[in-house]
């Protein structure tokens, strides 16, 4: 299960962080870090910059298209340099998380229906992992 929140710098440890917060709550936001402090919330490597949510979207599928069966078959590697894709890598950790664990937290910080929008690809990519 998935549920969405606004970031609070006042709950989370976010020194040092970026996608993920703990075990259980990820980041899915543009950040406050825009020039690489260490001691403050970066972005998350889910984050569209330029991109609108619809183009992202539209990227996501496109990767969980071509890369999708290769994980299924265990040949898709989620961890190390050599992981393929811009963002399959990270909905798919978040997907794992929301199977181990049943509950999962997406953050966001100004943008609630990208965050929507990532909640809805991780909830079909767990109707197929």
């Amino acid at each position: 299960m998935l549920t969405i929140e606004q970031f609070d710098i006042e709950r989370y440890n976010h020194e040092k962080k970026g996608f993920r917060i703990t075990d259980k709550v990820f980041n899915v936001s543009e950040g406050y870090n825009q020039t690489c402090h260490d001691d403050i919330l970066s972005y998350s490597q889910l984050w569209r910059f330029d991109l609108t949510n619809k183009q992202q979207k539209n990227i996501f599928w496109q990767e969980i298209k071509q890369y999708l069966p290769a994980y299924l078959k265990g040949e898709f590697n989620l961890y190390g340099y050599n992981a393929k894709g811009r963002f399959i890598k990270h909905l798919l950790i978040i997907a794992e998380a929301v199977k181990k664990y049943g509950k999962v937290k997406l953050l966001y910080i100004s943008d609630r229906q990208h965050c929507d929008m990532i909640s809805d690809c991780i909830n079909w990519l767990l109707t197929q992992i």
